[in-house]
């Protein structure tokens, strides 16, 4: 299962030095990641029921249609973020959302950042696309 669901996050990364790569592009960040007992487990087959479970279940219309539809939202990814399908996936929830009736829907995609923003380098980039959305400022 951990196979299936993380082995092809690495194919569009360039010069490929790790499994985990398709973190972020800061190394250091990866490393650290990769030394931390706590990451980069193998999880158990519960937990990919679980995750798979409530994956289909959160893409559902009629659970999504339980969202206020007056509840701002913003979706944040990196542009190189294998996850959210290159910006791909988020551009689809967005329009989900938006469907389902929500009338204030934001995405902001972080351009050659991957699935880790704010380990990326560049990090206070989202900080402040973030603090700027909280305060109601065009971002």
């Amino acid at each position: 299962m951990n196979k299936l669901s993380f082995s092809s996050f690495n194919k569009k990364i360039p010069d490929v030095v790790t499994n985990f790569d398709w973190l972020c592009t800061d190394e250091q960040e990866v490393q650290k990641y990769i030394e931390d007992k706590q990451c980069g487990f193998i999880a158990t087959n519960q937990f990919f029921v679980d995750l798979t479970s409530g994956l289909m279940t959160i893409v559902k219309p009629k659970e999504i249609k339980k969202i206020r539809t007056d509840l701002p939202i913003l979706l944040i990814s990196g542009s190189d973020d294998p996850v959210g399908e290159n910006g791909k996936g988020v551009y689809k929830v967005a329009d989900q959302y938006k469907q389902a009736g929500m009338k204030d829907v934001t995405v902001s995609l972080f351009e050659g950042m991957r699935h880790e923003i704010i380990n990326e380098r560049n990090k206070q980039q989202v900080y402040d696309v973030v603090t700027r959305w909280m305060n109601n400022e065009k971002i």
